[in-house]
């Protein structure tokens, strides 16, 4: 294009290209002035009347006369039909390339961002909707003259829907969420988008980011980005507050006028250096460099950090082996752990009272967006510790430790707390409370104020009223409270749960105003109802009442949020509802690892696994010590084929508990079936038996398993009659593996005998759960074990009626799995070799291994289709996540 001349436009220099077209320096030989042309991609403009509404946006665009607005000259179209629009050409720079050079300062950001207000508000005025406003649109002349670029552009991309992800307008990290759904626009979508330019020219970061396009417009519907002031120093609270108002994610809450967003910049633009700066932190320290020009932090946990960041780098670059890179942990000075408290006295009374305080400053920090608080599972583990506050911070992964003391005597209570700083053990802050224990609210909310203050946190206000917030004036029924939330939290097992009802039940009989409580009352039922199988409908009617009871007395509360997400959840698997009230309570509750967990699990059941992911990982990132933490990340990135991610936290899942049983099953699965290796499947499952009961029916389960791979069918069936009978889930394995053992060695009468004791055990011991899904899942299985065709489908059909695949992907694809196995009992090896495909092209259990290595399998050994599907799945690449990224709280994938 060099040196062609073009209608009268002789062109000099190429200056850029995008998605939207070529732009080139030319010269206008008619008028004798430097302009630039932008050649449209011709297949915008092959139809005729996208071209002509085209054509229309542009002649409305180049009647706006305004300084902010670059000058549209003319639009014409080459001799092959392809469109152009001649423009003014402007020497300078765009905010793109500004900011690519470090954030702006404040006042030139202001500046900027009022004149393009201007510009826009000229064009709103017309009726006229930029659509496409991004820092790369916007010229600032060498005279600092703001010049908005591409008018029209956006609307005839989304007629022609050319953008990769099949969205219709805008660029995804400056699309309002509104434009993210396709929905109809208006000037606010603009709004918006210059929101996310100020933004990103005061941080030189975007404020909804992503490693793909999903991943950004997820963020934009559902998370909120980091503030100002956290971010940067000397950051104006009021310019913060106006940036809150610019991205509110709905358009009504949102500046309805860019005359009213001018005002406000231009009030904050004209306040004096010291008002300005009042209610801000001190300056970062000379050696401490701005977070924006920090290597991204990278919190994955305590073991293994080095060697995950080894891998993941491989997992970007997609070599066929990890290659180990030593990468030092980067510990945010935000970060906290708060320790145990010590019981002066050591009386029982001040032992529980120590615990509930702990607990309750620990819930009053976690409240704090702005800081990465560890979760009380894991600090609880340094109860009595020798280790010093280095060793302590380290495990953790944090830069500050909170410990404290406590006594009460009668009415009276001491508690001192102190902050620490990991690094040096400097005391950042210490203060002794000497107070009447009717004051223990404004103490704990105290505690959590200085701590933001002395961290530097950024505290907004509707934490500081969530911090503030008294939940009851009835202290005898907040320490039955507390005492609930302490036994609830203990472990996963029914005694707790009826204990930890009993006491928010008698919470609520001194309180009945007592929001929370009625709130945790209905978590615990719902608790129940999903994992134990004792009186369901009546756990789930106890769950409805203490939720509509806590509802009636406050329908915003964030516990009623929380309560709510579990009821859909649990209670209906209504997946979207759950998901919908969890991020409200993740508002207040930023580092619940728990919810975290929870939002996790509900994604795993809708298909969503790189989310899920992320949001497991994030959750074990606040519960470090946690080995079911830990092992829920593992068995998530087991589903994935992610062997290497896997592998680093199953071994931290055993290494934090060597009792967790589950965590060394999914070990052995996944030497054996994830990485081909039968010797080291075996050895895995014989330290699991040195540390754990071997009469267990997983450490059963484990041992049998192990030798039926390695085909020693007989052994395997003698570990299984070591089992003891204990509940009838647990009966029903054994039972399966004992029946799958006989048919493997061909005797069929016994492997009948196992299997019909498994129908009559769920025929018999069942009978209250004939409309669960697992009840009809167990017939059909016992039936395929037999031979029965006709009965093993009847039962499948009424399983996937109470269970279909899109209601829960996870069971979904384990039973499955199981269902191939099912099938091949039953000789129908074409729909199992089709499941197994389904199976193989999914996250799920099923691996190429499993095909190589299990006596399941071994029916097909000559069947050309199996052999098709092992060559299929051989020559296509190492399963790996699709994308692979980090975040301070963990991993994003």
């Amino acid at each position: 294009m060099i040196g062609k001349t073009i209608s009268h436009f002789k062109i000099l220099e190429k200056l850029g290209e995008g998605g939207m077209g070529d732009v080139y320096k030319a010269e206008d030989t008619n008028l004798d002035r430097i302009v630039a042309l932008k050649f449209l991609p011709v297949e915008m403009t092959r139809d005729k009347d996208m071209k002509t509404r085209f054509i229309h946006e542009a002649k409305a665009a180049s009647a706006l006369d305004h300084t902010n607005i670059c000058a549209i000259h003319e639009i014409a179209e080459t001799e092959e039909g392809q469109l152009f629009i001649s423009m003014g050409y402007y020497e300078g720079d765009t905010v793109e390339d500004r900011i690519k050079q470090g954030p702006l300062e404040v006042d030139d950001a202001l500046d900027t961002t009022i004149q393009i207000a201007q510009g826009l508000d000229k064009a709103h005025k017309k009726k006229i909707i930029h659509r496409d406003i991004k820092s790369a649109n916007i010229i600032v002349t060498t005279d600092g003259v703001v010049k908005i670029v591409d008018f029209g552009i956006a609307k005839l991309a989304g007629q022609t829907q050319v953008t990769k992800d099949g969205t219709s307008l805008g660029t995804a990290s400056y699309m309002s969420p509104e434009q993210t759904l396709g929905k109809e626009v208006d000037h606010r979508t603009d709004i918006w988008s210059l929101g996310v330019v100020l933004y990103e020219m005061l941080t030189g970061l975007q404020p909804f980011q992503g490693d793909y396009e999903q991943a950004v417009v997820y963020s934009i519907m559902n998370e909120e980005p980091k503030p100002l002031t956290g971010l940067r120093t000397g950051i104006p609270l009021q310019l913060e507050q106006i940036l809150d108002k610019a991205l509110a994610k709905d358009p009504n809450e949102r500046y309805q006028h860019l005359d009213e967003l001018i005002v406000d910049l231009k009030h904050v633009k004209k306040k004096p250096e010291k008002e300005k700066t009042d209610a801000q932190p001190p300056p970062l320290s000379p050696e401490k460099k701005p977070l924006w020009k920090q290597p991204i932090p990278l919190v994955v946990g305590v073991f293994a950090l080095i060697v995950i960041a080894g891998v993941l780098l491989n997992l970007i670059i997609n070599k066929p082996e990890p290659e180990v890179v030593p990468v030092a942990p980067q510990i945010s000075s935000k970060s906290i752990a708060v320790l145990p408290f010590t019981s002066i006295d050591r009386t029982e009374e001040s032992e529980i009272f120590s615990e509930g305080i702990h607990d309750d400053i620990l819930s009053q920090i976690a409240k704090i967006r702005d800081l990465k608080v560890i979760a009380r599972t894991s600090v609880l583990r340094y109860r009595n510790t020798e280790k010093s506050i280095k060793e302590i911070a380290h495990e953790l992964g944090v830069g500050t430790v909170l410990e404290g003391s406590v006594r009460r005597s009668g009415e009276k209570v001491r508690i001192v707390a102190q902050l620490i700083d990991a690094d040096t053990e400097d005391h950042l802050w210490t203060e002794t409370y000497d107070r009447n224990y009717a004051d223990i609210f404004a103490i704990q909310s105290d505690v959590a104020n200085k701590i933001a203050g002395a961290l530097q946190a950024t505290l907004t206000l509707e934490e500081k009223h969530a911090i503030d917030e008294i939940p009851t004036d009835n202290l005898e029924a907040y320490e039955l409270y507390q005492q609930g939330k302490i036994i609830f939290n203990k472990g996963w097992a029914l005694e707790y749960f009826e204990s930890a009802m009993a006491m928010f039940e008698k919470a609520v009989e001194l309180d009945p105003d007592f929001v929370m409580a009625y709130s945790w009352l209905s978590i615990a039922h719902l608790r129940v109802y999903w994992f134990f199988s004792q009186l369901p409908k009546e756990h789930l009617q106890g769950a409805k009442l203490a939720l509509d009871q806590a509802k009636k007395l406050d329908p915003n509360h964030s516990s009623v949020h929380l309560a709510e997400g579990f009821y859909y959840y649990h209670g209906f698997r209504d997946y979207d509802n759950a998901l919908e009230k969890f991020y409200l309570a993740l508002k207040r509750y930023p580092n619940e690892s728990d919810l975290l967990h929870a939002i996790g699990f509900v994604k795993r059941r809708q298909d969503k696994w790189g989310e899920a992911l992320e949001y497991i990982l994030r959750g074990t990132a606040l519960d470090p010590q946690s080995s079911d933490k830990a092992m829920s990340a593992g068995e998530t990135a087991l589903f994935m084929r992610n062997w290497e991610v896997a592998e680093q936290f199953l071994t931290r899942a055993t290494l934090s508990n060597p009792q967790n049983g589950w965590a060394y099953l999914y070990r052995v699965w996944l030497a054996i079936e994830g990485k081909g290796d039968l010797e080291e499947g075996r050895t895995i499952a014989e330290e699991a038996l040195k540390n754990n009961d071997s009469k267990e029916r997983l450490m059963i389960e484990m041992a049998a398993s192990v030798e039926y791979v390695n085909r020693n069918y007989q052994k395997a069936l003698e570990i299984c009659n070591e089992y003891k009978h204990t509940n009838i889930i647990d009966d029903s394995w054994i039972l399966f593996n004992k029946g799958r053992f006989a048919l493997a060695l061909n005797q069929r009468d016994l492997a009948t005998s196992y299997f019909d004791s498994l129908k009559t055990l769920w025929v018999k011991g069942g009978q209250s759960t004939p409309g669960d899904w697992f009840y009809h899942f167990n017939l059909a299985a016992a039936f395929a074990g037999m031979g029965m065709k006709e009965k093993f489908s009847k039962e499948w059909e009424l399983y996937e009626t109470l269970l279909p695949f899109h209601k829960d992907f996870f069971w979904g694809t384990i039973n499955r799995v199981y269902k191939i196995e099912m099938l091949l009992w039953l000789g129908e090896y074409d729909q199992a070799i089709d499941l197994a495909d389904q199976m193989l092209s999914i996250p799920s259990f099923l691996t190429m291994n499993t095909l190589k290595l299990s006596p399941i399998f071994d029916p097909l050994r000559d069947n050309p289709r199996f052999q098709e599907l092992i060559i299929k799945y051989s020559q296509k690449s190492r399963n790996r996540l699709s994308h692979v990224g980090y975040t301070e709280d963990g991993l994003i994938l």
